[in-house]
């Protein structure tokens, strides 16, 4: 049981970490100890039954989801009309889950009382329900005192249930009743009957629909706030590359036909699988309307981007449009606390999220929240974070409201995706455009495969929703024969554990997705020195719109995959401080000897994460610093932010570049390709090429020039090389 739990919560689904009470509650099926007062044990065991479960339920049941939603935000209201405040807390900020992590433990020493645990349960319950709601009108008079004395310390208010927390202990002071030690023998029939039942349902609430296979029609509406346009030479910085050309190159790429179209009729949409419209500008026709709802109703896929505050009016044709499903755009931007939707959001059970690392490889930034109406259910949700309101007067500011939490805005639990199954078909809604734009693309690859997927041929979970009542009706046989048979707590938590793991063994994302277009891959997996944010000085962005440039498309990986690598023309490396294990380098080795190139960026501070691999070819990175300087090369004046001399040991490599006779350009090869090392961490990141604030042309020219020598490319007409030697030029 304790391997099966283990393989479980490893297996990259945030809600699984919940298995672990039930774990501890299945210990229950080893021998009794008597090393604890009465019951006492028991008590925890059966507390830490009820709240994981609860939990797991919420996570893949939407109608708990939403009881739970809409209970965090009426509680809050209440709470704030008593002092005349505008309140609206989500769930996690109202402290839902540590009241019924709280009334777990109470439930269950009421379970076990020998006789007065009815009253004990009353009265924890309501003091629970008290605490929470003076924690919350408190929250007012706290505010007003830390803007008075120390205004550092408002990001404790981003957090109540910490407050809420300390308050719920005192229901610990309340003495609990006598507890009895139930029986540890168990009905060896109606036993079997309820763990097989547990089992069966735990693995079909667990399961959702296979993606399906990549190929299939998708339209592309042409009538909404956005461009195709790509990357190109001649146009640089961060808003240079465009929106969504790579799109439709993307599917195209991943075995879809796209067809762009700028209207949607019936004829159009028999012939589809899927559907993607994209900041939506004029409203849509009646007939146009109940042609997308049929065309969903007999099994389509609807994708809907949109963005925050309505921005440049497109919230009225998009609600207008989603209203049959129950999807809604709010007036308002959903805001993060600190640099990205990172820790502070969720993924919830979905196909097209299983298996994710973290919302980060979503790539969604700040968009509308959403409003999901049942049997509408959230994917993302922003635990943390708040829903900013937007400005009607701000015409020139895209709406966007003062980006300041403000009493009345939502603090926390908003809703980022939502899906909907409707009919046969299924619907899915964003918030924000970021997944699918150019730049972000790179790094969302793998999401956006599974969810076009999805919407193509996804299925939705049908026939499933109706196993959910047999699920409850065995917890609450179970807690019928709780106070008798103290072991059935073990075989239903082991069984729900073993369902748990079988459930989710079909559903692991694949480490790399099959492109027919030429790829070239930015290793992440190994530390690499960069940050993800894309458009920042230690950033990425620039490199990524020269790779388009120059006719490829670039994955950043998570992790390190043989097949991606591999399948790949090109595969970039900046200065990782995990090294490359003995399989990896033979990968790379590889990669080389069936005309891979590699560009390893890499100085000597850095070193440690590089030497060895670097070693294997008869290179090194030498303590001579050459500081910042501009050299000229090819006839490019290209800048060298922090070079560093490169030692060389391989005697068939050769020098592209050097500085006072150090070489810090140094390519060798290896089979059919080879590699290209540049002794300077910083040379691809913005800083260095092209940023939010300017770009360094020599340096963008430099690369054109190299990556189309490592691609066999012939150099463009305007192209020149003035100087010998280097990549096959």
């Amino acid at each position: 049981i304790l391997a099966l739990t283990l393989i479980v919560v490893t297996r990259g689904v945030f809600e699984e970490v919940f298995v672990f009470p039930l774990l501890c509650a299945s210990l229950l099926l080893l021998p009794a100890r008597r090393d604890h007062g009465d019951g006492e044990r028991e008590s925890l065991v059966i507390a830490g039954f009820i709240f994981s479960t609860l939990v797991i339920l919420q996570f893949h049941m939407p109608l708990v989801w939403h009881l739970l939603h809409d209970w965090g935000l009426s509680f809050s209201r209440a709470a704030g009309r008593l002092i005349g405040q505008k309140y609206l807390l989500g769930e996690t900020a109202t402290g839902i889950p540590l009241l019924i992590m709280f009334l777990s433990y109470h439930v269950a020493v009421a379970i076990l009382a020998r006789d007065g645990g009815s009253r004990y349960l009353v009265k924890t319950a309501v003091l629970l329900l008290v605490l929470q709601a003076a924690v919350l009108v408190l929250l007012t008079p706290l505010a007003i005192l830390i803007q008075s004395t120390d205004p550092d310390w408002d990001l404790f208010l981003f957090h109540p249930e910490i407050l809420l927390f300390a308050g719920m202990l005192l229901t610990l002071l309340f003495k609990p009743p006598p507890l009895s030690v139930p029986e540890r023998g168990f009905s060896r029939g109606p036993s079997l009957v309820l763990v097989a039942v547990t089992v069966l349902c735990s693995i079909l609430l667990m399961l959702r629909p296979a993606t399906g296979s990549s190929g299939g029609n998708i339209l592309l509406y042409d009538q909404g706030y956005m461009n195709w346009r790509v990357p190109v030479y001649g146009y640089y910085g961060h808003k240079s590359g465009g929106m969504f050309g790579f799109l439709p190159r993307y599917l195209e790429a991943s075995g879809y036909n796209v067809k762009t179209v700028s209207e949607l009729t019936v004829e159009n949409l028999s012939d589809a699988h899927a559907v993607v419209v994209i900041n939506v500008l004029e409203f849509f026709s009646d007939e146009e309307r109940g042609a997308i709802e049929q065309f969903v109703q007999r099994g389509g896929g609807l994708l809907a981007l949109g963005d925050h505050t309505g921005v440049k009016g497109i919230r009225g044709p998009f609600n207008d449009l989603l209203e049959p499903f129950g999807i809604e755009y709010l007036f308002d931007s959903a805001t993060f606390i600190s640099k990205g939707w990172g820790e502070e959001a969720v993924l919830m059970p979905h196909t097209i999220t299983h298996g994710l690392y973290s919302p980060q490889e979503m790539d969604i930034w700040v968009g509308a929240s959403l409003r999901a109406i049942y049997p509408a259910y959230p994917v993302v949700v922003a635990k943390y974070g708040y829903s900013d309101f937007g400005d009607f007067t701000a015409v020139d500011h895209a709406f966007l409201g003062n980006r300041v939490f403000d009493p009345g805005e939502q603090l926390g639990d908003m809703v980022l995706v939502a899906a909907r199954e409707y009919g046969k078909g299924r619907v899915l809604v964003f918030g924000d455009t970021s997944s699918f734009q150019n730049g972000a693309l790179t790094g969302s690859y793998r999401f956006v495969t599974r969810t076009f997927s999805w919407l193509v041929s996804g299925g939705n979970r049908g026939a499933v929703r109706l196993l959910y009542m047999p699920i409850v009706i065995a917890v609450i046989v179970f807690a019928a024969v709780v106070r008798k048979k103290m072991f059935m707590i073990g075989a239903v938590s082991a069984a729900v554990l073993l369902g748990t793991f079988i459930g989710l063994a079909p559903r692991k994302i694949a480490g790399e997705v099959k492109l027919g277009m030429p790829t070239a891959v930015i290793d992440r997996s190994h530390l690499e020195r960069f940050d993800e944010l894309t458009w920042y000085d230690d950033c990425t962005g620039g490199l990524l719109y020269n790779i388009m440039r120059a006719g490829c498309f670039p994955l950043v990986t998570a992790k390190f995959s043989d097949r991606q690598v591999l399948d790949s023309e090109l595969l970039v490396v900046i200065a990782p401080v995990k090294p490359f294990n003995k399989h990896e380098s033979e990968i790379l080795d590889g990669f080389m000897e069936n005309g891979g190139w590699i560009l390893y960026s890499c100085g000597t501070e850095e070193r440690d994460g590089s030497w060895r691999y670097l070693a294997r070819h008869g290179l090194g990175l030498q303590y001579v610093p050459l500081t910042s300087f501009a050299d000229s090369l090819w006839g490019f004046q290209i800048q060298v932010n922090e070079g560093w001399s490169v030692e060389i040991t391989n005697p068939q490599a050769r020098v592209i570049a050097d500085e006072y006779g150090f070489p810090y350009i140094v390519e060798v090869r290896h089979g059919e390709g080879g590699m290209v090392l540049i002794a300077d961490s910083n040379f691809l990141l913005n800083k260095n090429l092209e940023g939010m604030e300017g770009y360094f042309a020599g340096n963008i020219d430099f690369l054109k020039v190299l990556f189309h020598g490592m691609r066999g490319v012939n150099v463009p007409d305007s192209v020149k090389q003035t100087k010998a030697s280097g990549v096959g030029l």
